[in-house]
């Protein structure tokens, strides 16, 4: 996961970083962030409901968001 990371971060040249996240084995209404490249500093923990990866991982659904400062699902403890 985090050379996949790394690579995404490299290869998408309009984004500021990658990260992965998986949905925790001790709490499952929690997404866990793995490994991630770039500029940043995610959260470590998030809950499944809130922001864009809780809407991806609830629906099962890619989400595309082209300016994410326009999202009201957007979790602004990302700092980019």
């Amino acid at each position: 996961m985090g050379r996949i990371a790394q690579r995404l971060h490299e290869k998408l040249l309009a984004t500021t970083g990658s990260a992965s996240t998986l949905v925790s084995s001790a709490d499952p209404g929690i997404l866990l962030v793995g490994p991630f490249a770039g500029s940043f500093t995610p959260n470590a923990r998030i809950a499944l409901n809130t922001g864009l990866c809780g809407a991806a991982a609830t629906s099962g659904r890619t989400v595309v968001v082209h300016d994410v400062a326009k999202d009201p699902r957007y979790l602004s403890g990302w700092p980019w």
